[in-house]
């Protein structure tokens, strides 16, 4: 079992065309460690939040980027797409999340499940 976060926005629902809250489950910065904060993992963040994570001068710090694919290396930006669902219909949707070091920070597409982009993994 994999560690993972949830990243709730709110955004038009593909499935009932809907403006509702949508909840995403990210890899991104997640593990069952942890420090006295707790465990980097199953928090709820929302968009522009700083996740909770290990410090820049921990050798572990550049590991939040694993469940992503790299976007831009000037920034460190990575893209994961992460299975969603609408809290309204509760319709089974992706959402794909641009991560900063270290928070989530755009939705850059949202769409069914079964319309999954090719370029990200499952």
């Amino acid at each position: 079992m994999a560690a993972f976060n949830w990243i709730v926005f709110e955004d038009t629902c593909p499935h009932c065309g809907k403006t509702a809250s949508i909840k995403a489950q990210c890899h991104v910065a997640s593990t069952f460690d942890g420090d006295a904060r707790g465990r980097f993992c199953n928090n709820t963040y929302h968009l522009n939040e700083d996740m909770i994570w290990w410090k820049k001068d921990d050798p572990r710090w550049s590991q939040w980027q694993e469940g992503g694919q790299l976007v831009n290396e000037m920034s460190g930006s990575i893209n994961e797409c992460c299975y969603a669902n609408c809290e309204k219909c509760h319709a089974d949707i992706f959402a794909v999340v641009t991560f900063e070091p270290v928070k989530p920070v755009n939705v850059k597409q949202i769409g069914l499940e079964e319309d999954w982009p090719e370029n990200y993994e499952k």
